[in-house]
């Protein structure tokens, strides 16, 4: 199955609220687009690269607006804090393709990001936030989802289909910092934002 095909499928989990069903999916999808962007045996290493050269796309629609360029989580009782593409590759990725579900130290919520009583807590958007940094790679240009259904996102309708590979545009509707090509962030970008 393609990517876009996992994307959709991914998308579709989502809207019937089936939120493991669409992480196995985006996981997926992430993992096929690394493979196409870095030229390295090692699973963990082209995955965590992925997740942290797109975590203002994760985070910024994944976290429902929280943007950050690293990110990292702990519970504070003296356990050191985990990066958030750890936790995306070890305990998501890996127990949902190794052991068939989440871990147990994952959990979602509509609109929480937390780290409490032992578990990590997630926005249930956060398979989307994966999902649009795969449809923004550049390496996914060409690709092209069958039955792609508009997304509803904080009051915007959108048509995913006339995303693929077009970064900037994904940085522009959901109010993302516009990046240079090194990947510096352009000045006075809030202003331009649409």
């Amino acid at each position: 199955m393609a990517i876009q095909d996992k994307i959709e499928k991914s998308i579709n989990y989502y809207l019937e609220n089936e939120i493991s069903d669409s992480l196995e999916q985006s996981m997926i999808a992430a993992d096929a687009t690394a493979k196409k962007l870095y030229k390295t045996n090692k699973n963990k290493e082209r995955m965590e690269r992925f997740f942290s050269e797109n975590m203002e796309i994760i985070t910024g629609v994944g976290l429902q607006m929280i943007r950050a360029k690293s990110l990292s989580l702990g519970f504070g009782n003296g356990s050191e804090a985990e990066s958030f593409e750890s936790i995306l590759y070890k305990y998501i990725r890996c127990s949902l393709l190794h052991e068939s579900e989440i871990s147990s130290i994952v959990t979602f919520s509509p609109n929480i990001l937390s780290c409490k009583d032992g578990k990590f807590i997630f926005p249930t958007t956060l398979p989307i936030g994966i999902c649009i940094a795969v449809i923004s790679c550049s390496a996914n240009r060409t690709l092209w989802m069958r039955n792609a259904k508009p997304i509803a996102y904080y009051g915007k309708i959108i048509n995913l289909n006339t995303l693929w590979g077009k970064e900037e545009q994904i940085r522009k509707i959901f109010s993302l910092p516009l990046m240079t090509s090194s990947g510096q962030p352009l000045s006075n970008t809030a202003e331009t934002h649409e």
